[in-house]
């Protein structure tokens, strides 16, 4: 358990400190390419090397839109997008001062994943988990510790005297 949520963590950390953005896909404009409940990573890019089929991350009020870039107007200054899922090009051009880069990797479904840990129960999840694969580990490393003892005891010709109470010592 421990290992699955530090795996899927890093997918959450690790392209952070490459330099990558992480956007959660929440709604279906862009599928079948970004279903639903992916992650996408956006690297930063000069709006004017964006090329027609680049998927291109951009601001649209309070909100970041991941759209296909269907043409550049690099003299104009403007982006024309459009959402694969969508019958036409979006309605407004997208000016190069909103563009924040293009998309570079998705991965389906990890998003629902990584929503869990930003609540607060997947929260309080995560810190169970972690508190008990550390102790599952110290009692690992007790456990080995007293077999040792049993073993060495055993080698010795001492025998196993004793060893109940020192079992059950903490």
């Amino acid at each position: 358990m421990v290992a699955v949520v530090v795996l899927t963590l890093l997918f959450a950390f690790v392209p952070r400190k490459m330099g990558y953005s992480i956007y959660y896909v929440t709604s279906g404009s862009m599928e079948p390419y970004l279903p639903v409940y992916s992650i996408a990573y956006m690297k930063p890019t000069a709006p004017e090397l964006l090329e027609e089929g680049d998927i291109a991350a951009f601001r649209s009020g309070n909100s970041i839109v991941v759209h296909r870039v269907m043409s550049n107007h690099v003299e104009d200054r403007k982006l024309i997008t459009k959402g694969d899922a969508n019958d036409g090009v979006d309605l407004r051009e997208i000016s190069y001062d909103n563009v924040k880069g293009r998309i570079v990797r998705h991965y389906p479904r990890l998003g629902e994943l990584l929503m869990i840990y930003l609540t607060g129960f997947g929260k309080a999840m995560l810190a169970f988990i972690g508190a008990g694969g550390v102790l599952l580990l110290l009692a690992a490393g007790r456990l080995k510790k007293l077999i040792r003892e049993v073993e060495s005891r055993q080698d010795s010709g001492l025998g196993e005297t004793g060893q109940i109470d020192r079992i059950f010592q903490i």
